[in-house]
């Protein structure tokens, strides 16, 4: 099995990448590729995409919509995280806003549908926070559900109701072994179904 991890950091690439690859490492292969270099012709051979999170900000049009159009033509599980999260928001026809302050804690997860990614784990969760931005729940489309929200973020998770599509804003890989759960049942429950 063989994941892509698209990195949208800009600074301290390596250093903010590992914990991503320290995740997957039990269930994928993998490789990491800066986002200027994501096109469709990396997808050969691949299981799944990891979509990082990053300092950018969409609100700021802060992205490259080339790959808004990448990300409608996937057809292998991805997995966004923080602004990965957003970007597959953006790409199905979602709107991002922004906190007047930086969110940066442990929070309360409230789960409202286990069947997939957050299977057989309890009905609220604490995870990392480390975001500015969110998904404007109102401006979510027919294609993406809610499947996750806290007391600041009223989407915290989204699934796609076709595809094999997920997206979190709280960050997996810095929250312990409820990040591990989680991207178990990615791997076990979504990306070899």
């Amino acid at each position: 099995m063989k994941t892509l991890i698209v990195n949208f950091y800009l600074s301290q690439k390596e250093k903010k990448i590992l914990p991503y690859i320290e995740l997957i490492r039990d269930f994928s292969d993998y490789q990491v590729v800066p986002e200027d270099r994501f096109n469709l012709s990396l997808l050969k051979n691949l299981n799944s995409i990891i979509l990082s999170g990053s300092p950018k900000m969409l609100s700021r049009n802060e992205f490259n919509k080339d790959i808004l159009e990448i990300l409608k033509e996937v057809e292998i599980p991805i997995l966004g995280i923080c602004y990965g999260h957003q970007l597959l928001a953006k790409a199905f026809g979602g709107e991002i806003g922004r906190h007047a302050e930086y969110i940066e804690k442990d929070e309360e997860i409230f789960i409202l549908d286990k069947k997939d990614i957050f299977y057989n784990l309890p009905n609220k969760i604490i995870a990392k926070k480390s975001h500015q931005e969110y998904i404007i729940k109102s401006s979510l489309k027919k294609d993406l559900e809610v499947i996750a929200f806290s007391k600041s973020c009223e989407v915290e998770a989204i699934r796609h109701k076709k595809k094999k599509i997920f997206g979190l804003q709280f960050h997996i890989e810095r929250s312990g072994n409820i990040g591990y759960e989680i991207i178990k049942n990615f791997y076990q429950r979504i990306v070899k179904y």
